[in-house]
């Protein structure tokens, strides 16, 4: 396949994009801090999000991951559904 520059302007696109999702998601996670039944729900909700974003498919928002998962470790208790994360922080 031919990579044009057209191509590489709609990955960049995309790409800015989904980080503005994830700052987004990021955003409503450390606003809803204080209630923690429903910090627990978004965090159940968001993990495949998570997952994909600390795994070597999606690198490029390993910072916006971090910061998902930097908020709900500081506002939860830590349960088995956090520590599912920790061995891709351990493989980077």
């Amino acid at each position: 396949m031919v990579m044009t520059q057209t191509t590489t302007d709609e990955d960049s696109e995309n790409e800015m994009a989904a980080v503005s999702v994830l700052t987004t998601i990021n955003r409503i996670l450390d606003s809803c801090k204080v209630d923690i039944a429903l910090l627990t729900n978004l965090a159940t909700l968001i993990a495949p999000a998570i997952h994909f974003c600390l795994s070597e498919r999606g690198c490029e928002y390993f910072e916006e991951g971090l910061e998902a998962l930097m908020t709900l470790t500081d506002a939860l208790p830590m349960t088995e559904n956090l520590l599912v994360f920790f061995p891709y922080l351990y493989k980077s």
